[in-house]
């Protein structure tokens, strides 16, 4: 018994070692596509290296030298940066990629994935949300045959996609669903419709739940709603446009929660209260993200990376 388990350790080792050893940056194998001589920035927060990158059947399969190395074309990316695809954590072309599923203007950038659905999102709809925005669709030719974000991602699907596409569910798209563009409050009825909706879009794929008070009817939500909805969803993403309400949802939040919009030439006068609460979610193990674009004064206080 000692001698089949020593033999099977000794294959185990041998069977490794092959594996190792044909995956080296120097092999021989074929690849479709090599990308050589390139600045290599591969997202793990390590400085830039040379090398080359082979590709094969669509995917990155091995990264160094792979100066001998078959392929079937070839890329110099000299004095170029070779790099992952970048991730536009604040897209809005959830419905531009029915016009154009290309998305030639995120491609060309180097966006390679998109997360959209900023307060708004492109459900759920209903007839009423529908017909409100009727000039905005008539716009791009659009019909909007959906009516549950499963059904938007299915025809995403079916018309083809030029990058990946991940959407919150908003929170002014579940009032408008329940409440229409009034300014008005709900009843605890119609505010237990609203996390219903929020439940059913998280089940159809939403990646969290997104706020945004400066655009109405977004503005006419009180405390309460914006509450009441994040805690019965705790544990999933929050994203927020503009600080006036996060930071009494920060609190009972063990999701991770993202800021974005500020910029300018000084912090705006919401933001210097939030820094120290969400120095102290960090604390508590809470990841919190500050997204800035302007000048870098909020970078200054809060340490994050400018847009």
């Amino acid at each position: 018994m000692q001698l089949l388990r020593s033999s099977i350790a000794a294959l185990l080792v041998l069977f490794l070692t092959w594996l190792i050893n044909s995956a080296e940056p120097g092999s021989s194998h074929s690849f479709d596509l090599v990308i050589t001589n390139g600045h290599i920035i591969d997202g793990t927060g390590s400085p830039w290296y040379s090398g080359d990158v082979g590709i094969r059947d669509g995917k990155i399969a091995a990264i160094g030298n792979l100066s001998q190395a078959d392929r079937k074309r070839t890329i110099d990316a000299r004095n170029m940066v070779v790099a992952p695809g970048f991730i536009d954590m604040l897209g809005q072309s959830e419905l531009t990629i029915l016009v154009d599923p290309r998305l030639p203007s995120k491609i060309y950038q180097g966006i390679t994935t998109e997360i959209t659905g900023e307060g708004d999102s492109p459900a759920p709809l209903n007839d009423a949300i529908v017909q409100a925005d009727h000039l905005r669709y008539e716009h791009l030719k659009i019909s909007p045959d959906w009516r549950t974000l499963r059904q938007y991602f299915a025809r995403l699907e079916r018309q083809g996609m030029g990058i990946n596409l991940a959407c919150y569910v908003g929170a002014t798209q579940v009032r408008r669903m329940v409440l229409g563009d009034a300014d008005v409050n709900p009843s605890a009825f119609q505010l237990d419709q609203m996390k219903s909706l929020v439940r059913d879009a998280m089940h159809d794929g939403a990646v969290g739940v997104s706020s945004s008070l400066e655009y109405a009817p977004a503005p006419y939500a009180k405390t309460d709603f914006s509450t009441s909805i994040r805690a019965s969803h705790a544990n999933e993403p929050w994203a927020k446009h503009f600080v006036t309400l996060l930071l009494l949802t920060i609190p009972i939040s063990p999701g991770w929660s993202n800021f974005c919009g500020y910029g300018g030439d000084s912090p705006p006068s919401g933001i210097t209260p939030c820094l120290s609460p969400s120095t102290g979610c960090r604390f508590r193990g809470q990841e919190v993200r500050i997204r800035e674009r302007g000048n870098g004064s909020v970078k200054a206080e809060t340490g994050e990376t400018k847009l």
